[in-house]
C-alpha cells in the first residue's frame, strides 16, 4: 500500500502489516482492536505487535498523515 500526502506530494510505502494498521485507523478502530487483528492475522507476538503499531502511529502523527480526535462527549449537558 502507498499513502500519498496530498499537501506535500510525498509518498509513504506500507507493508502488509502497515496496510492493515492503516485500514484499522481508517475504520476508526481503537489501537487495541487493530493489534488484536494483527496478532490473529500475522505470526507476531502481542508485545512486538504493540511496539511496532505504536511506532508506526507515532510516525504517521509526525508526518501529519493521521490525527488524534477526542471521542464525542456524551450525557446530559455535553
Amino acid at each position: 500500500m502507498v499513502v500519498l500526502d496530498v499537501e506535500t506530494g510525498r509518498y509513504f510505502g506500507l507493508n502488509s502489516v502497515g496496510a492493515r494498521i492503516w485500514e484499522g485507523i481508517e475504520q476508526g478502530l481503537p489501537l487495541a482492536a487493530i493489534a488484536d487483528g494483527i496478532v490473529q492475522q500475522f505470526e507476531v507476538g502481542r508485545d512486538t505487535c504493540e511496539t511496532e503499531l505504536l511506532d508506526l502511529v507515532r510516525e504517521l502523527l509526525a508526518e501529519n498523515l493521521v490525527r488524534i480526535d477526542s471521542p464525542p462527549a456524551s450525557g446530559p449537558g455535553s
